[in-house]
């Protein structure tokens, strides 16, 4: 188990116990799973930067958007509006396993 989390990085719990019964043909529910690697130390957050941004192209677009459009936009504050997002909705980035 410890050589197929290395391989693939991240992987959750539920990708973890499906895993197992495909090449085991043994059940664990992905609680059980969570205890064993409780116990080996294997645990850890996700990084809340999503894989997404961490593509090249996104990388790159969002190296753009800070060196010109920011420049740009704080030359032209007097016709930026503020939209104010604190009553939005904030939980979509899962900050937990």
């Amino acid at each position: 188990m410890c050589a197929q989390v290395d391989a693939k990085g991240e992987i959750t719990l539920d990708e973890m116990a499906a895993r197992l019964k495909a090449e085991q043909g043994v059940s664990f529910d992905p609680s059980s799973v969570w205890r064993l690697f409780r116990q080996l130390e294997l645990t850890h957050k996700k990084d809340i930067q999503t894989l997404e941004q961490k593509r090249a192209k996104i990388a790159c677009q969002r190296h753009i958007w800070i060196t010109r459009r920011q420049p740009f936009m704080s030359r032209m504050l007097g016709r930026i509006g503020f939209l104010d997002e604190a009553w939005l909705k904030t939980n979509i980035a899962k900050t937990t396993g």
